[in-house]
């Protein structure tokens, strides 16, 4: 993935990019529909969302009994009555393809898996072709790079932009994703990513978050103002755009001026957990 991830890096340069998610009828895409598709467009050198597409779609028949059930218990606002109102999928599928434009670079959570199939077949009523010319997963990311479990919602919530997201609405999905991507980039070795530098950072103050069993973070407040945390459950630093020893080396000269001595990463961690309220 290392490199998929650098090709995709290069290629977002001065150009967008499109995170993108569905909402079907089913799992099986010979007897399941797209009935929501979202797509945020992205500035590739900020990251920022700067165009967003929202549709639902019509696949020409009612809901099943099944999703209606899901769609209620999750409170995702997805009703057979507003199915049955939206625009026809032929019709939502020509203004996705305008939006996206023809060879896209797409993102998407699981979606090489679920949602390219139907997406392709969403597609196919109009002749049109789902052909991006990158594709990045943030499942497979998660998969090469964090602990169990990564279903988008447990790993939305690791992020530094955890917050309120209706989850299987597919525009807020899409939302949750991108956010997912900028956090799972920081573990990449990239260029544009970890900046190069002998300096440590300066480290003010350390405070403990926790929220629920599985988030539990201490968080790093530094001079330079990286976003830094240590995530106590996993027992692994998130860094945004800084190198991991330049946090280790700012923590070791923050720990000798309260008199403690630690030699290795180990220690560290063993006085982050110490100093940390």
């Amino acid at each position: 993935m290392e490199n998929d991830v650098k090709l995709f890096l290069d290629s977002i340069k001065n150009n967008y990019f499109f995170v993108y998610d569905t909402e079907t009828t089913g799992f099986n895409i010979e007897s399941s529909d797209v009935i929501e598709i979202s797509a945020i467009k992205v500035d590739g050198n900020t990251l920022e969302i700067v165009e967003e597409f929202d549709s639902l779609v019509n696949p020409g028949y009612h809901l099943p009994q099944e999703i209606i059930e899901f769609n209620e218990e999750h409170n995702t606002g997805i009703t057979d009555e507003k199915i049955q109102a939206a625009p026809p999928s032929e019709l939502v599928a020509k203004d996705f393809y305008t939006f996206i434009g023809k060879n896209p670079i797409m993102v998407g959570h699981n979606s090489i898996s679920f949602d390219t199939k139907f997406v392709k077949k969403l597609f196919n009523k109009c002749n049109y072709e789902f052909n991006p010319y990158i594709q990045i997963d943030t499942l497979k990311l998660a998969k090469e790079k964090v602990p169990a479990p990564r279903n988008l919602a447990s790993l939305y919530e690791r992020t530094p932009d955890n917050g309120s997201i209706a989850f299987h609405s597919s525009i807020d999905d899409a939302k949750a994703t991108l956010s997912v991507l900028k956090w799972l980039l920081t573990f990449y070795n990239t260029s544009d990513n970890h900046k190069e530098s002998n300096k440590p950072i300066t480290v003010i103050n350390l405070s403990r978050w926790t929220k629920t069993e599985t988030l539990d973070r201490i968080y790093i407040q530094n001079k330079e103002n990286y976003k830094i945390f240590f995530d106590v459950k996993l027992g692994c630093f998130d860094l945004s755009g800084v190198q991991k020893k330049d946090v280790l080396n700012g923590l070791y000269l923050y720990f000798k001026q309260k008199d403690r001595i630690v030699t290795d990463e180990k220690s560290i961690i063993s006085c982050l957990l110490e100093f940390a309220t």
